[in-house]
């Protein structure tokens, strides 16, 4: 990782959003455990002495050494990062190129009331962790309740606004974490409602184990709390295209640089992460650039294949031959907008809704255009990838035939080559005939010794018996004669004396 002279250090959202989350998880159940472990009776002991089998919240995290000193660090570590990404998820939701266009100062009143509460969360999180119910209980109560009510208010509202800025439409797993914000939320306003009732039940009754009920209602809260916090992962993922404008060094997002180019007439524009340079015409070919997890992991970082960029990369192909396709100049203007997006819905109800409700396009008959434009393109590209399909499967049996005939040819090679060694030189294949046996046969009929031309002759009528041709026999009988272990000296062939 490439840090410059002026950076002290360098943590991309995702770390923080890991370490935010990360940090209260392990504190949380480091206290836990060490609440049933070390003081069991202690935690678990209630004002009117009925079973109870687990501790409080507020019992596990501020009554007793070490659990005390754990949570106070963990929170204090996570505390400052909190913060400053309390005012970067205000700015993340206020720079959307998707917030509405219309009531501006109220979304950004909107989206400052939620830092605020966020904020105010975070300071009632540290206040009941540095004062605990054992030290001052009505100062712990009051920032256990306004942290409560803090953190329910900001998870609705969040979740809310990331849908009314457009950022669940803006990255690849926006939608994911929308639906993540939805349920965490849910649980954490359904489980402090359990424990609201169960707290009043256990001092109105006092019966047992509803204590522990409210417990594990409790355990649930701080969960679900956690939980969506860590969707601040999601929500900063994905590709970062941001450009500086060569002249006056303002820093733009895509979306940006044509309104731009009008005020300050530069003509080159630099990208903020991978440093290379573009005109004003050629940056808008720059749609995908390096992921914070390539930018911050290292020389050594690998990106794994992200399974949804085929699809986004087929869709963007589409979208380019539409651009070029049609002649109408709105039609053309709408899908040059539409490449600026990486997560337009690509089914026709949603993609005209899309346009409609987000891009702020009132024309139907306009994005019904556009919608027929591209499903034109899709089509054609269908039919060439069926096509080139087509082409491969037939190049790839041709060389599956080609690779057969070469294995056959082969094959037939190292037969001929094994009749060679079997029955001399020419390779042909001959019914069986027991040479070395024959030769000598032939030497001891005639006294133990012939000329070769002699045994040359007896041996022909034994081959053609056998089925040989006589063209073939002069290579056979000269091989199989070397390998039959008689002498062979002066045209003459004899046995061998016994030893």
């Amino acid at each position: 990782m490439a840090i410059s002279e002026d950076d002290l250090i360098s943590l991309s959202f995702q770390s923080a959003a890991v370490l935010i989350a990360g940090l209260p998880l392990s504190g949380f159940v480091l206290c836990i455990f060490f609440s049933l472990i070390l003081h069991y009776e202690q935690t678990t002991r209630t004002h009117c002495g009925v079973d109870n089998w687990l501790p409080s919240v507020s019992a596990a995290v501020s009554s007793y050494s070490p659990e005390i000193y754990i949570w106070r660090v963990f929170i204090a570590i996570h505390g400052g990062p909190r913060l400053a990404l309390a005012i970067a998820y205000r700015n993340f939701l206020l720079s959307s190129p998707l917030r509405p266009l219309t009531n501006v100062s109220l979304f950004r009143i909107i989206c400052q009331l939620g830092c605020v509460i966020n904020l105010a969360e975070n300071l009632f999180l540290l206040g009941l962790t540095s004062i605990s119910s054992r030290e001052n209980h009505e100062a712990h109560k009051v920032c256990f309740v306004g942290f409560v009510i803090s953190s329910l208010l900001y998870m609705c509202l969040a979740t809310w606004l990331f849908s009314l800025s457009g950022r669940r439409r803006t990255t690849s797993l926006g939608e994911s974490s929308y639906e993540y914000k939805i349920l965490a939320s849910a649980v954490a306003i359904i489980s402090m409602t359990i424990a609201s009732y169960l707290y009043w039940r256990h001092n109105a009754y006092c019966e047992p184990g509803v204590y522990t009920i409210f417990a594990l209602a409790e355990y649930s809260f701080v969960l679900s709390n956690i939980a969506f916090h860590f969707t601040l992962y999601y929500d900063f993922q994905g590709t970062m295209v941001y450009f500086v404008c060569g002249r006056c060094n303002d820093s733009l997002k895509k979306q940006q640089v044509q309104t731009h180019e009008y005020k300050c007439h530069s003509n080159q524009y630099s990208c903020v992460d991978c440093q290379a340079v573009f005109n004003a015409k050629s940056y808008d070919e720059h749609r995908k650039c390096i992921t914070e997890n390539e930018k911050y992991g290292g020389k050594n970082f690998v990106a794994k294949v992200n399974k949804g960029e085929a699809k986004q990369n087929e869709w963007t192909d589409q979208v380019e031959r539409a651009i070029s396709a049609v002649t109408e100049p709105g039609l053309k203007d709408l899908l040059q907008r539409i490449t600026g997006f990486s997560n337009i819905p690509r089914k026709e109800a949603k993609f005209i809704n899309f346009l409609m409700n987000s891009i702020r396009i009132h024309n139907r008959s306009l994005c019904e255009r556009a919608w027929a434009a591209i499903s034109e393109e899709a089509s054609k590209i269908q039919k060439e990838q069926a096509l080139a399909k087509q082409q491969r499967d037939a190049a790839v049996d041709a060389q599956k035939k080609e690779a057969e005939a070469s294995e056959i040819a082969k094959s037939e090679a190292v037969k001929e080559e094994d009749g060679v060694q079997r029955n001399g030189s020419s390779g042909k294949s001959i019914p069986s005939l027991k040479w070395r046996a024959s030769i000598k046969r032939k030497l001891g009929e005639a006294g133990g010794e012939m000329q070769v031309k002699k045994l040359k002759k007896a041996m022909l009528g034994e081959f053609i018996a056998a089925g040989g041709e006589k063209k073939d026999f002069e290579d056979v009988f000269l091989y199989k004669l070397g390998k039959s272990g008689v002498d062979i000296k002066d045209e003459a062939v004899r046995l061998c004396a016994a030893k």
